[in-house]
């Protein structure tokens, strides 16, 4: 419905436009024609017009037809019987009269008023400028520099289900034992960039008690780094660099680096 309002806007604007600058002189014919194509439009009357083709393949009406008509509309509107006065149907006779008229005997749409002219609707090429989509991805930024809300919620998904972790930061709910994950990374929870221990206003005591057990008894089998992109901890250099968003740790060889790279390194977005 929205679609086909602006489409029909596209035209009326610009009729409108031209219309207003006219001279008065040339407004009120304007106006004159803007009625009459507002009668044609409430009526109905201008799909015959548009269909014009669609007519011309329909049978003729019978002169009798047209006759009867004829005389329908002398019964109806005919006030006097001086046929030396011309008559003017009132609104209640004319839209009765257009019910009972068949289409084909309707007049076309009148035309516009030829000292009129109006600009022809030019068709702009290009995406509207409202609609224009992004077309590069969010500048990535460490850990340390979102916002509280999304650091907080980010380090709770690794630890609880995505929706406890949400409604713990939006709602300030706590999550509770059924909410915490079956396995956590041990070795990025008990990273000091992580921040474990400020995560403990989002849990129960129950839950937290419970968390802080699992970690204690992961932590006793002195769990390793395993690297992102070859899930091993073996690498012939020995040297890793840690993502700055995800706080992940990869070897050198598998990003095929030889060195540290210069300022924050990502490798995710996440």
């Amino acid at each position: 419905m929205r679609q086909r309002f602006q489409a029909a806007m596209k035209y009326l604007q610009p009729i409108a436009s031209m219309l207003a600058s006219q001279p008065p002189a040339k407004f009120e014919k304007a106006l004159q024609w803007l009625e009459l194509l507002d009668n044609q439009c409430r009526t109905g009357l201008w799909e015959d017009h548009v269909a014009s083709d669609v007519q011309q393949s329909l049978p003729e009406p019978d002169d009798d037809v047209v006759a009867d008509v004829s005389s329908t509309d002398a019964d109806i509107c005919d006030d006097t019987e001086d046929d030396d006065v011309p008559h003017t149907a009132p609104e209640s006779c004319t839209s009765e009269l257009q019910d009972c008229v068949e289409p084909s005997a309707v007049t076309n749409m009148p035309a516009l008023p030829a000292d009129i002219h109006l600009p022809q609707p030019v068709r702009r090429v290009g995406r509207p400028a409202k609609q224009r989509k992004r077309l590069f991805a969010k500048k990535a930024v460490s850990l340390e520099r979102l916002t509280t809300a999304e650091r907080d919620r980010w380090r709770l998904e690794q630890l609880a289900s995505p929706d406890a972790a949400l409604a713990a930061v939006r709602q300030l709910s706590v999550c509770e034992d059924a909410d915490l994950l079956a396995s956590v990374n041990i070795c990025l929870v008990t990273e000091e960039r992580f921040g474990f221990a400020e995560l403990k206003k989002f849990f129960s005591v129950s839950a937290w008690d419970t968390l802080s057990g699992m970690i204690n008894q992961a932590l006793l089998g002195e769990p390793e780094w395993q690297c992102s992109l070859c899930n091993t901890n073996e690498d012939v250099s020995g040297k890793w660099v840690q993502c700055d968003r995800c706080l992940s740790w990869l070897h050198y060889s598998c990003l095929g680096i030889s060195r540290k790279p210069r300022g924050h390194f990502f490798l995710c977005t996440v």
